[in-house]
């Protein structure tokens, strides 16, 4: 791919003409013009018209080569010409294109005229005295022990499945975790109270669909649903899903006239309700680009969570790492529909660090 070198990043060819700011009367801003020293007159206030939004959604999109975008929540894949549709009509979905095209363009321009976002830091681990760990393979009993629940045979799901199986399991093994990986029919609700209910289950994590109330594994059939957690399933358990509206505050239940909201009581705050040590997730629809091979970038930012856990961190930690591998995943996209989306899926992640509703920061999984 050829790309043209403006600041200190290298846009693919394509992108370098794609608007990144407009003016009151219309007219677009330019990623050179930020690097030459022009100052957008109230950028931002214009980006807040509507028809200003959906004009430059339009536009950024229309210049992006041919792709295909993954809706969790929608459980489909959407072309350019689906996305350029949407966001026209302004359905739901399309306000969601819009909106991430439209951040994405104002985090890039504050990137160009040097207004950088820091990485993300966390202390280090509190130090634990008069402790001395007992090997896992000398007592296999007290071994401890990680669930995932991998969507297999989803045609949205199943790539980031068997990414995470290649990729993530083998992680938590080298660690001396035993590992119960629940994939294809097997990732149910009956499979999952059988071993998830282990005390010796420190982990869980997984890909799949669900919404704030829910999360669902095979044929979309329920596994955790707020009001029908059993709380050993949960209870002393760090949990992560990759799946929509999971890691949503509020829940909602249907009403005479439609979903009625029902504060603080989504799946991730429930499940710490019922003892579950932190939970980390996704507040709305999780979006993927599928073109070229791109998917591996998005499994490879959330699997981070997955992995620094294994690897002894605090979940504060963990999530650090998580939302930094995001931010380098951002620039090396710059400027296009891959940049937008991921930058989108890094402001949707809830966790400990968006506050004490989803559990501790300090929190460990044990070995």
């Amino acid at each position: 791919m050829s790309t043209t070198k403006i600041g200190r990043f290298n846009i693919p060819d394509h992108a370098v003409e794609k608007p990144i700011g407009i003016n009151d009367d219309g007219t677009y801003i330019y990623p050179k013009n930020i690097t030459d020293g022009f100052v957008a007159p109230v950028t931002t206030m214009s980006l807040k018209l509507k028809e200003h939004k959906i004009k430059m959604a339009m536009v950024r999109i229309d210049m992006e080569p041919d792709f295909e975008l993954g809706v969790f929540g929608y459980l489909g894949r959407f072309t350019k010409s689906q996305v350029m549709k949407h966001i026209g009509d302004e359905t739901p979905l399309g306000q969601i294109f819009t909106n991430l095209e439209i951040d994405y363009s104002q985090y890039f321009t504050n990137q160009l005229s040097g207004t950088e976002n820091e990485k993300i830091t966390a202390p280090p681990p509190p130090l634990t005295s008069n402790f001395i760990p007992i090997a896992p393979e000398l007592i296999p009993s007290l071994r401890s022990k990680v669930v995932f629940c991998e969507n297999t045979l989803d045609p949205i799901t199943y790539t980031g499945a068997y990414y995470r199986i290649a990729n993530v399991h083998p992680v938590f093994k080298s660690q001396g975790y035993e590992v119960i990986s629940l994939e294809g029919v097997y990732d149910s609700i009956n499979y999952f109270n059988l071993y998830a209910s282990d005390p010796n289950v420190v982990f869980i994590s997984g890909i799949g669909h669900g919404d704030d109330t829910t999360y669902s594994g095979y044929l979309n059939s329920t596994i955790l649903q707020v009001g029908l957690i059993n709380p050993a399933t949960v209870n002393g358990k760090i949990l992560h899903f990759l799946s929509c509206d999971t890691g949503s505050l509020n829940g909602s239940a249907n009403g005479p006239f439609g979903p009625l909201p029902i504060p603080g009581h989504g799946l991730g705050p429930s499940t710490v309700k019922n003892g579950c040590k932190a939970y980390a997730g996704y507040a709305e629809e999780y979006l993927i680009n599928f073109n070229d091979n791109q998917a591996e970038i998005f499994w490879g930012c959330d699997s981070t969570f997955d992995i620094s856990m294994a690897m002894g961190k605090t979940t504060e930690q963990a999530v650090a790492d998580t939302l930094n591998a995001y931010s380098d995943a951002v620039d090396l996209f710059p400027n296009t529909i891959t940049a937008s989306t991921l930058l989108y899926d890094r402001s949707i992640f809830n966790s400990p660090l968006t506050g004490p509703e989803w559990g501790s920061k300090t929190a460990k999984i044990r070995l």
